[in-house]
């Protein structure tokens, strides 16, 4: 009977402590968030400054154009480590009218943040000029998100660093114990730089990601005072700038080689503006892209298909249609997985074939299939090549705009044709083993401005300004 009497006691002093504890944690929140949270619409949490909450495809460059401050000042008013990461719905201080800037305020007990000081326009009879301004929006640590799949050891390795560095610069008892979206902070790599002062015709620039990795893309975002055309250079490569309808946000993409050594490059941005060229120079950090090898067995009757001026001749065809640009994006955010199949083989992969020497470098991702799984649109674009091919068998190309392309390679049926408008998710052919194939799979690849990378990057980021 005892049991049973103090039974309903028990609960109730469960509930309490429930209820205790949530009070707790509720006042601890109203009292890091200030009272104008209960009030956002109608009062601002201090002098200058505003709420602004996060509206789907808004990211910290474009809000921080909107409000008149830069992506940095806005990461450190708001104690954002990760400036390409925030949330729909997050709530930001931002100035309280648009166009205001307003000075951030360090963290409290910590080192003191170093602000950035605009001068004063030296008085003129005449409307004065703009004075260009040092670059605030480049972060000054690296970070790191952990991505599925990494491991502390091979973050280290990608950076050339010790797995103790590593763990050491983020108190990281057990080493084992990451979790993907985790930031890592990456001790003794340098980030982005600006070699020059900001052009008074710049804005503000953004780079992603903070450290480039040889085989996968690179995004620079800037904004200009007024209408611009934006080109540049990079490890060899011209570069095309996309912008906006009004061309006052640009963006440049770009693949970074797989075979780039690791180092160093300048990453130059040109911008004409009609009142005279001018350009600015970020000195980027590429690090190796941590790479396999591996061994693949192929038909006897299919051995020939290895020969040079097979190969040679096809991917001359492939990289002038992948090298193509088109002005107007139309994808609108992170790709989708082509086949919802396992992942058999990654890119990057250095391959050998029936046991020779290692000599084809795999640039794209193999999914495996039985024949006839269907195959989708990774993107919505516009179909440019639809057709058999001697080593990469009945293939489709997806042009998605601003010189971003997926290939999809080793079909048995394709259910598009060139010209042919595509969605995202549209099922556009069947997994097969035409072409040069070990057994039916889909080989799918992505190029940016001319260069193959690794397009499941893709699937985890968004390359958007």
């Amino acid at each position: 009977m005892s049991s049973v009497s103090t039974k309903p006691q028990t609960r109730l002093m469960l509930h309490r402590r429930r209820f205790a504890t949530a009070f707790a944690v509720l006042l601890c929140a109203l009292a890091l968030i200030g009272p104008p949270l209960a009030s956002a619409q109608d009062e601002s949490p201090q002098p200058g400054l505003t709420i602004h909450v996060v509206q789907r495809g808004e990211n910290l460059f474009r809000i921080g154009l909107r409000y008149g401050i830069s992506v940095d000042d806005l990461a450190r008013l708001n104690g954002i480590l990760d400036v390409t990461n925030i949330q729909v719905g997050q709530r930001l201080l931002v100035p309280a009218a648009p166009g205001t800037a307003v000075e951030a305020a360090p963290p409290a007990e910590s080192a003191p943040v170093e602000q950035a000081q605009v001068p004063e326009a030296p008085p003129q009879e005449s409307a004065p000029a703009a004075e260009p301004e040092t670059l605030t929006s480049l972060p000054d640590r690296v970070w790191h998100i952990v991505l599925p799949g990494e491991t502390l050891f091979k973050i280290a390795t990608a950076y050339g660093i010790t797995v103790n560095e590593l763990s050491s610069a983020n108190s990281i008892g057990d080493p084992s114990l990451i979790y993907v979206g985790q930031q890592l902070l990456i001790p003794g790599i340098e980030p982005p730089q600006i070699a020059v002062e900001l052009p008074a015709n710049v804005v503000d620039v953004r780079i992603q990601p903070q450290v480039f990795v040889a085989g996968r893309t690179g995004m620079a975002v800037l904004a200009t005072r007024a209408p611009a055309n934006v080109s540049g250079s990079f490890v060899g490569q011209t570069l095309r700038g996309s912008t906006d309808d009004a061309r006052m946000v640009h963006v440049v993409l770009f693949g970074i080689p797989i075979n780039t050594g690791a180092g160093v490059y300048p990453l130059v941005i040109d911008i004409d503006d009609g009142s005279g060229p001018t350009s600015l120079t970020i000195n980027a950090q590429v690090v190796d892209g941590q790479y396999y090898t591996e061994g693949i067995t192929i038909p006897n009757d299919r051995l020939a298909l290895l020969q040079g001026d097979v190969n040679d001749a096809e991917a001359s065809l492939v990289s002038q249609i992948m090298a193509t640009y088109t002005p107007v994006r139309m994808y609108d955010g992170p790709m989708t997985l082509p086949a919802a199949a396992a992942i058999t083989s990654p890119f990057g992969s250095l391959r050998s074939y029936n046991s020779g020497v290692l000599q084809s470098l795999h640039t794209g991702t193999d999914f495996a299939g039985a024949p006839g799984t269907p195959i989708f649109a990774a993107g919505s674009g516009q179909v440019v090549f639809s057709g058999h091919l001697d080593v990469r068998g009945l293939a489709t190309i997806i042009d998605h705009g601003w010189g971003i392309h997926t290939g999809y390679w080793h079909q048995t049926e394709t259910y598009v044709q060139v010209g042919d408008t595509v969605s995202a998710g549209q099922v556009i052919g069947t997994v097969g083993s035409s072409g040069r194939v070990t057994g039916p799979h889909l080989h799918w690849e992505l190029w940016v401005n001319g260069v193959p990378v690794d397009p499941m990057q893709w699937v985890q980021q968004t390359f958007l300004p």
